[in-house]
């Protein structure tokens, strides 16, 4: 009896061991919804949602859209999120006339609207309430026309505007023989001749390349094709639509550093961008960055200037702008990045007496006491003049700082003097400071003696 008892102990605590000990299979789908939680978005803007017209009349027009493609359900949230649709008879939508928030649809419709004009919608993805996984989205946007009465047959034209590109469809007519669809694109109402014509028998023309951030106008007839006597030309419609664009950010955290002479102009890349781009640098110099120094084009968020030290100074005007074939992305705003380079400032010079040579008179020896303090390359300019304003006679002479002294001839011994002095940098080097005038030293004239009369007849 108890080796019964021991054998069924035995087997129950073996099933109860078994069953609290996971498969590797279970192990496996439990680490899969791990790093699937692991990977939700978090505080991303949501797509723009794809939406197509699906009936139109002289009145009411009916749309359809679908979720956004970076939209993930899960049991926590809604299964699908919130659309704000919008509703204009401006494509500019500022004179909004109908605005509905949907979380329960795909679908909505218009009703009573004016026949034969073009009507403009905007839906746009919003996240739920509390999904924090999502921001509100860019809108996508599409303008219908209705039918007119009596001619219904020239209504239902739609023009749905992408990023780039255009799409334009309509509701294939029913008559005798084969119809032509005429689409014409113009860049003002007033303009006479279209930029771009299409001529199709489908009854949509999809991905038309187009600048984004620009208005245009489309006008749309049918035509009989040739030999199609038993129809007429419609009247034509125009519809005005916008072309998104995907504005390039202003360039932030601008930095320059020299490096050992080159200037090293560093900025944050672009990542917004929908196309290929590139950086435009315009560059300026001079004390008031008002010298034109050169214009730069870059991949890469990085220009170097070499040799540019002795410029002092500059300005950075720069911008990302789309490359050729990207109509998507639009120019961004310029930012302007002033670097100064260190400034050296030059001391004053100590000036030794300053001489007439017995030997010549008429010449001036100047000499000074070596700087201790004097930048490396710096020189010494100098000034001598017959006034203390160094307006007249002025004679002005540069000199190397491993110089010491100098003479100024071609001077006149029985005039006085005036003599000033300072310290400069190396040449077109506007990083060096010149150092103040020295005080003015004054020289005596030495009038010539006086020539005895001859006593000779």
């Amino acid at each position: 009896m108890k080796i019964t008892i021991l054998l069924v102990l035995s087997f129950f605590f073996l099933s109860c061991s078994q069953d609290t000990n996971p498969s590797p299979s279970e192990l496996k789908d439990n680490n899969d919804q791990t790093k699937a939680l692991d990977y939700q978005p978090n505080g991303v803007p949501l797509s723009n949602p794809q939406v197509e017209v699906m009936e139109v009349s002289q009145t009411e027009i009916s749309l359809n859209w679908f979720n956004p493609s970076n939209w993930q359900s899960i049991p926590e949230y809604p299964n699908q999120p919130e659309f704000l649709v919008e509703a204009s008879t401006n494509p500019k939508f500022d004179n909004l006339v109908t605005s509905r928030r949907i979380s329960d649809s795909y679908q909505t419709t218009f009703s009573n609207l004016q026949p034969d004009l073009p009507h403009h919608f905007r839906v746009r993805a919003l996240p739920s309430s509390g999904d924090i996984r999502y921001l509100k989205g860019e809108p996508t946007t599409i303008t219908v026309m209705t039918g007119s009465y009596p001619k219904e047959q020239v209504g239902s034209f739609a023009v749905n505007p992408e990023f780039g590109k255009v799409h334009f469809s309509w509701i294939q007519l029913v008559q005798p023989g084969p119809i032509d669809y005429v689409i014409h694109l113009l860049d003002s109402p007033e303009q006479q001749k279209p930029f771009r014509e299409f001529i199709t028998r489908e009854n949509e023309i999809r991905d038309v390349i187009l600048q984004g951030g620009r208005t245009y106008w489309a006008q749309f007839r049918a035509s009989p094709a040739e030999d199609n006597n038993a129809f007429s030309t419609t009247d034509e419609i125009t519809v005005q639509f916008d072309m998104p664009g995907n504005p390039l950010p202003k360039l932030e955290n601008i930095t320059g550093i020299d490096r050992n002479g080159t200037l090293e102009i560093q900025w944050s890349p672009v990542t917004k961008n929908l196309g290929e781009f590139s950086y435009m640098i315009n560059v300026k110099s001079g004390e008031n960055t008002d010298q034109p120094f050169g214009d730069y084009v870059q991949k890469e968020a990085l220009l170097r200037i070499p040799n540019a030290k002795p410029y002092g100074r500059f300005s950075f005007q720069i911008k990302s702008f789309p490359d050729a074939e990207n109509y998507i992305d639009l120019e961004s705003i310029s930012s302007v990045f002033i670097f100064d380079f260190p400034l050296v400032y030059c001391t004053t010079p100590a000036v030794m007496p300053i001489s007439r040579p017995d030997s010549d008179p008429s010449d001036l020896k100047i000499s000074f006491a070596k700087s201790p303090d004097a930048p490396l390359g710096h020189r010494y300019e100098i000034e001598v003049a017959s006034d203390q304003e160094f307006s007249i006679g002025l004679d002005r002479r540069t000199i190397e700082g491993v110089e010491l002294s100098t003479v100024m001839t071609g001077r006149l011994e029985e005039e006085n003097h005036y003599v000033r002095i300072r310290m400069i940098g190396p040449e077109n080097d506007a990083t060096f400071i010149a150092s103040s005038w020295t005080d003015t030293i004054f020289i005596e004239a030495q009038p010539r003696p006086v020539t005895p009369p001859n006593p000779l007849p």
